[in-house]
């Protein structure tokens, strides 16, 4: 390479500007090293950056807090994700930033870069449901643009006066010693570095295994034979639902402890498909949805006869299970033993499942009884649990509110607050009736340029917004959301709450103390009875894990 000699006038303002380029250096680094709040931007504005917890939505025109926390500071078991947001907001337009994460360094060696993710937080426009449509007019909408899809982009742009959150997630590998690991996340544009963030992640010497304890199933629908009525899920929106796309969904549901299970079949699915969700974190599979009369009950039985017979020489047939009577009332109970006791007369050992808003005798051929969460009875789920079975909850487009749900419009700590609800009350899994219901706006997602706000329609089943959706189309494959990442931070928060019950004393009369019932109370008390504090929710979470250590020594 040649270089040019500079002499003269020239090289004394050359070595004029090489000091103002120093001294403009030193400037941009103390303002880092103070904490990166506030940061000048190419265009003229002022990024400021802040730290929020993922159980809070924010908005486009929310400000920094007056104190703004300027750190990470996660805390997790091993298997575990943690989430964190970083909020960017600039007087002035930002273009080309991006995301650039370190190692997390530790007492044994380092969490690597590979564990830890960032993705934009997307935004989808709630409209108001109109004022005709009078049978709907009990669903709260609140309209507006309302964060939800994380959109994993290579880049975004910040628009002037908007504040723009940024989701980061780690996972911590199941063989990470315990101790506190430390890092940095720095944002940059194609012209420097806009803001800096420093991590730290204690990792506590406990572990959350996927699968776990907790079972859930929501339906993923797609396309194959027996499920006519939604051929287009996908094909609608990919043109082919390739093999590739399908472990692509398959895949991020059961790394959220939501394995792609389907409620409402019109017969089996192909055996391929119920391994491959079993190798992503499944422990059950439907096979049908039962017959409604007695008269179908010979051609359901032998619907899946061929398949059950598959399924024993490979193996996996303890893992199935038959679904029926979906909120059926309590006049279905004789078809509901004729037809569930046919399935047991021919196959014994064959599980079922139904949702009924109303007790069922324990004598009746239900595994497991699903309710709406809201008429919760105790007495009515300890008999079921003392006759040996399993008792879940389930929500859809109701309960509305007082009570919790999780549409998009709602707090972002209700679907984890939901979770220690059915931990405080011993409920062993969750059902939901589809997870990408998504409504006429069947389309891949896609951005307002490289802005916050998204194309899609996020009203679903008349006009509810997020109602029987958690995922969202993305171009190469599915995006999670804000809502699935806080309800799968509530089942892990049930796992540890589980394994808390289960080392914590027990009384005289063999039940476990009040550990549990004590830390579920200080969040929430019943679907309407609660307190939506992400602070005060992750101070009771690091509480149950500090008293589950103690347990476990």
């Amino acid at each position: 390479m040649r270089v040019r000699q500079c002499s003269g006038d020239y090289g004394s303002r050359g070595l004029l500007f090489l000091l103002w380029a120093f001294v403009m250096g030193v400037i941009v680094m103390a303002n880092t090293l103070a904490g990166g709040d506030a940061l000048a931007a190419e265009e003229g504005g002022e990024v400021k950056a802040w730290v929020m917890r993922p159980t809070v939505a924010v908005r486009l025109d929310d400000l920094p807090p007056a104190q703004p926390v300027n750190v990470i500071d996660w805390a997790a078991a091993r298997q575990e994700y943690e989430h964190v947001q970083v909020c960017l907001r600039s007087d002035g337009p930002v273009a080309g930033l991006r995301v650039v994460l370190d190692d997390l360094k530790g007492p044994e060696g380092a969490i690597g870069r590979d564990n830890l993710s960032w993705r934009q937080v997307g935004y989808v426009d709630c409209k108001p449901i109109p004022e005709d449509y009078g049978e709907w007019l009990w669903y709260t909408a609140e309209p507006g643009w309302w964060p939800d899809p994380l959109l994993e982009v290579e880049d975004f742009d910040l628009e002037a006066g908007v504040t723009q959150p940024v989701w980061i997630t780690v996972h911590v590998p199941a063989d990470t010693a315990a101790g506190v690991y430390e890092g940095i996340a720095r944002v940059v544009s194609d012209t420097g570095q806009v803001a800096e963030i420093s991590i730290k992640l204690e990792v506590w010497p406990l572990d959350l295994p996927n699968p776990g304890q907790f079972d859930t199933v929501f339906s993923f629908y797609y396309a194959f034979e027996n499920d006519p009525d939604w051929q287009d899920a996908m094909t609608g929106i990919y043109g082919e639902f390739s093999a590739e796309l399908k472990r692509a969904y398959f895949e991020l549901l059961g790394r959220h402890r939501i394995p792609a299970d389907h409620l409402y079949l019109q017969g089996p699915r192909p055996v391929e498909d119920y391994e491959l969700l079993l190798k992503c974190g499944g422990k059950r599979f439907n096979l049908t949805y039962a017959a409604d009369k007695a008269e179908d009950i010979p051609k359901m039985l032998d619907s899946i006869a061929p398949t059950i017979e598959e399924l024993k020489k490979k193996g996996i047939l303890e893992y199935a299970y038959v679904y029926g009577f979906d909120e059926k009332p309590a006049q279905s109970e004789p078809v509901i033993r004729e037809v569930f006791g046919a399935i047991k007369d021919r196959w014994p050992d064959m599980r079922t499942m139904a949702v009924l808003n109303w007790e069922p005798a324990v004598d009746m051929p239900i595994d497991t009884w699903v309710i709406l969460y809201d008429r919760h009875n105790p007495e009515a789920a300890a008999r079921w649990r003392q006759a040996g079975k399993e008792y879940w909850w389930y929500h859809c487009c109701g309960p509305v509110d007082p009570h919790m749900n999780t549409f998009v419009e709602k707090a972002r700590v209700n679907g984890r607050l939901m979770m220690w609800l059915a931990a405080a009350n011993e409920v062993t899994g969750w059902l939901y009736y589809t997870i990408n219901g998504w409504g006429g706006d069947r389309k891949i997602v896609e951005r307002e340029g490289k802005g916050p706000r998204t194309d899609f329609d996020p009203a679903t089943w008349r006009y509810s917004n997020g109602d029987g959706n958690f995922i969202y189309p993305g171009a190469k494959g599915p995006l999670s959301s804000t809502r699935l990442e806080n309800l799968t931070d509530g089942i892990e928060d049930w796992e540890m709450l589980a394994q808390l019950r289960a080392r914590s004393p027990k009384g005289e009369d063999g039940a476990a103390g009040d550990i549990v019932s004590d830390l579920t109370a200080r969040l929430v008390r019943s679907s309407t009875d609660r307190t939506p504090d992400p602070e005060l929710l992750e101070a009771t979470r690091r509480d149950a894990a500090r008293r589950l250590i103690e347990l476990s020594q």
